[in-house]
């Protein structure tokens, strides 16, 4: 997350994709073990927003986490 702001603040630079779950900075969502259980439906999502960046973990076949600094 250090670095999408970074980007955004130097470069005038938004992001908008996918991150490793360890390189995402710990922005406090739910757990993958926690998405992953039988009784969570996909399209189950966490999100957090803060100094304009959205970190956001998804539930499909996987679990995914998704960074944007463009829409925050």
């Amino acid at each position: 997350i250090g670095l999408l702001e970074h980007l955004r603040d130097t470069y005038n630079c938004r992001y908008v994709g996918t991150a490793r779950e360890t390189r995402t900075g710990k922005p406090g969502l739910a757990s993958t073990a926690q998405l992953n259980r039988k009784k969570m439906k996909r399209g189950t999502m966490d999100y957090k927003s803060c100094n304009g960046v959205l970190a956001l973990k998804r539930k499909d076949n996987k679990v995914a986490n998704i960074l944007s600094s463009d829409a925050g």
